[in-house]
């Protein structure tokens, strides 16, 4: 396995544009983020193990692609995810502070 687990897969993940945006304060852009039983239970192994953040919670790094829509050019973004794996970026952080020079 990777040193970050792959949360997201990666179909039907995105933002698109709000069409029922009726106010200022609605969002901009609205989507999905599909996560498998796998996933969800990588996520609370990682929450019991306290591979967490400094505000106690398991992240996910999020990347969004834009895309342009084919049939109707509108714009869109897919959306990627992965969780951060704290300890072994300690870990690798602590082996590189034992080197002498």
């Amino acid at each position: 396995m990777s040193d970050n687990y792959n949360l997201v897969s990666k179909q039907n993940n995105g933002l698109w544009a709000n069409k029922h945006k009726s106010k200022e304060n609605h969002p901009d852009w609205k989507g999905v983020l599909n996560v498998t039983d796998e996933q969800l239970k990588k996520l609370i192994e990682r929450r019991k193990e306290g591979d967490v953040n400094e505000h106690g919670n398991v992240e996910i790094q999020l990347a969004a692609y834009e895309n342009t829509a084919r049939e109707s050019g509108n714009k869109w973004f897919a959306l990627y995810g992965e969780v951060t794996n704290y300890k072994r970026q300690d870990a690798q952080a602590k082996s590189t502070d034992d080197i002498p020079f």
